[in-house]
């Protein structure tokens, strides 16, 4: 390959991967060196560098090779510590995508900052809000087929509400194993979510992303679509807020097409 050309894709790979190009060409030398059990730093830097030997420079821009690059990191990532179960989870999932869910919490606050608003030029636009502090909580699921199912509730986001909402999704699967994608959330993680999957071991898994990446989560795609949808203009009282949410949520799920557009970003496509 070209010197320029393998450059030009190492950098490809390095956007991809959100480090620098100096640190794939080090992964990619030493996995021509050794493969698999070289020496290329971590498991996580074995696996893109494989991404990037197999990519070539025709294909590092190229949305499928970008798909595959997508899972084989999330794929890397779960390795670390030991995850291999998780990884295991994901592959199953990926060879029946009909029963993988990807979940996400997220709290609505009536002071948020994003609301839209007018003057005429040259005068700052003045917001008027109440006063008053109130917010909601919501807990979502989509799937790639564009499926979505949420609850909204009031108070903190506890082991017992994602328990409740766990039984509602199984109760939709009728009897179908379910594999759920969640991050770290102290809620997920907790003893008494735990044993709730753990004495539904035939019905349902629970994934755990890695910490710290939200890009890899499809459901917050949604939640940045609620927040948009529901908070341009600031609610008067809670009941409008959870009123607003409820009905943009509604919406959202007579609307697939736009759900499953979530899966479309590169950082997703293991989940599409």
């Amino acid at each position: 390959m070209p010197g320029d050309a393998r450059s030009w894709a190492q950098a490809a790979q390095a956007r991809l991967f959100g480090v620098h190009a100096n640190t794939v060409s080090k992964w990619v030398r030493a996995f021509r060196a050794a493969g698999e059990a070289g020496p290329a730093g971590s498991s996580h830097g074995r696996a893109v560098a494989a991404c990037a030997v197999a990519a070539g420079p025709d294909r590092a821009d190229d949305p499928r090779a970008q798909s595959g690059s997508a899972a084989a990191a999330v794929r890397a990532l779960d390795t670390r510590g030991g995850q291999g179960s998780r990884r295991a989870a994901l592959r199953r999932a990926a060879r029946d995508p009909h029963r993988r869910r990807l979940s996400a919490a997220l709290g609505l606050r009536s002071d948020h900052a994003r609301v839209r608003s007018y003057a005429p030029k040259g005068i700052t636009p003045i917001v008027g809000k109440t006063g008053r502090r109130f917010g909601c909580n919501v807990i979502q699921a989509v799937g790639n087929r564009g499926e979505l199912w949420f609850r909204v509730f009031d108070g903190r986001f506890t082991q017992d509400v994602f328990c409740d909402f766990l039984a509602l999704l199984l109760h939709q699967a009728a009897g179908r194993k379910l594999i759920l994608v969640v991050d770290g959330h102290p809620a997920h993680r907790g003893r008494k979510a735990r044993t709730f999957v753990d004495e539904r071991k035939d019905l349902l898994e629970v994934v755990y992303l890695p910490g710290y990446s939200p890009e890899l989560n499809p459901a917050e795609y949604l939640t940045n679509d609620t927040k948009h949808g529901v908070l341009t203009r600031r609610p008067a009282t809670p009941d409008e807020l959870v009123g607003r949410a409820r009905s943009h949520l509604h919406r959202r799920q007579k609307q697939p097409c736009v759900v499953q557009s979530f899966f479309r970003h590169p950082d997703v496509a293991y989940a599409a």
